[in-house]
């Protein structure tokens, strides 16, 4: 926040707002009451006071102790080149165009009993990203995962057309449990699963199923099977 007295060169005040359960969203003008967001400029002509607005969050970082609107905007928070996972929380569901993890990052999800909704592809992990699914529900209208960097499904489940498609690798399931079919669950109407040549998937547990039917599903489970093509 900025401050210009007339005569006096402009100060800045930085204020970090914080509202728990919420996410920052702009800073509206007390004179005229205009919303600015990030990168907007403002003009002082004289001492002026802003108000935080909010809406609520959907996501939630507990190593920063920071909520955003979005779990994009929570991913987009996490710094690269980090040695562990960064652990998101979705607090709530959330529909969404989709959300990308980019090159250098490391991002753990839980989403506990929420749900993630796409229209299209639901998680695009880049080629030198790594991205794990802690738990959770992803419902999409096109991919569930796209993935060319690292990927590790736990535990959840995931309902797509198209389950997972993988140019890098991906492993199913957590090894540290006795073996469920029902621990993880890739669902689809295509293909529950594509790999390209080179691709790794490490399957540990549990399956992918492809609905034929109204009625009936094929299951694919095999613990500790290592698929390697190419």
């Amino acid at each position: 926040t900025k401050y210009k007295a007339s005569g006096y060169a402009a100060s800045m005040t930085e204020i970090e707002p914080k509202k728990p359960l919420y996410a920052f969203s702009k800073w509206k003008a007390e004179l005229d009451g205009r919303l600015y967001g990030e990168d907007e400029k403002y003009l002082l002509e004289k001492d002026e006071k802003f108000v935080a607005t909010w809406v609520e969050a959907l996501a939630y970082i507990p190593s920063k102790d920071w909520y955003y609107a979005t779990l994009q905007k929570a991913v987009d928070a996490v710094e690269k080149g980090t040695t562990d996972y960064v652990t998101i929380q979705q607090i709530k569901n959330e529909t969404t165009p989709g959300v990308k993890i980019p090159a250098g990052k490391k991002v753990a999800v839980s989403m506990d009993t929420n749900v993630l909704t796409c229209a299209e592809t639901a998680i695009t992990v880049d080629k030198d990203a790594s991205f794990k699914l802690i738990d959770g529900t992803i419902n999409s209208s096109g991919y569930g995962i796209r993935n060319a960097g690292n990927t590790e499904l736990i535990k959840g489940k995931i309902t797509a057309p198209n389950g997972i498609y993988n140019s890098g690798a991906v492993t199913l399931g957590d090894q540290d449990i006795e073996f469920d079919m029902n621990s993880l669950v890739v669902t689809s109407t295509k293909a529950p699963y594509e790999m390209t040549t080179g691709a790794t998937l490490y399957f540990v547990n549990g399956s992918l199923r492809k609905v034929v039917n109204m009625t009936g599903a094929y299951d694919l489970p095999k613990a500790g099977l290592t698929i390697r093509q190419g």
